[in-house]
């Protein structure tokens, strides 16, 4: 064994009625964790790695909550400061999202496109003439 995934990151708006980094349901600091990270700790020290850079590079990030546009511009902004132009950026939005209907997330896909596309790699280049030709 070489990496262990912890938990369910969730990343929440700094101004809402959460704490702003959640595992899985409660803040990292929770004492339900607190056996964990005395596990996390010796295995660390024989060579497993728990470093959240090395899991976003190798798994990514879901928004599958509601999250402001601010929220996720800030976080495509973390991002692509942290890793650099060749970290791929994606987006999967579920089709309603595409043609101005709800989604999982809450925010407007297109704003975000139209204030961060250079940021987001595909499926962005023909977004917007999916929208278009989803509202007819």
């Amino acid at each position: 064994m070489t990496d262990v995934i912890v938990a369910a990151v969730h990343l929440n708006d700094v101004n809402g009625p959460y704490k702003p980094v959640h595992l899985n349901d409660d803040p990292p600091n929770a004492a339900k964790f607190d056996q964990m990270g005395r596990d996390l700790k010796t295995l660390q020290g024989q060579d497993v790695h728990a470093r959240p850079r090395d899991f976003i590079r190798q798994y990514g990030l879901d928004v599958e909550e509601r999250m402001s546009l601010s929220g996720i511009e800030r976080v495509i902004d973390a991002l692509r400061r942290e890793f650099g132009p060749g970290f791929l950026i994606t987006l999967a939005p579920v089709g309603s999202a595409l043609s101005g209907g709800g989604n999982l997330s809450g925010f407007d896909y297109e704003r975000l496109y139209r204030d961060r596309g250079g940021a987001i790699a595909a499926p962005w280049p023909w977004a917007a003439e999916v929208s278009s030709a989803l509202r007819g």
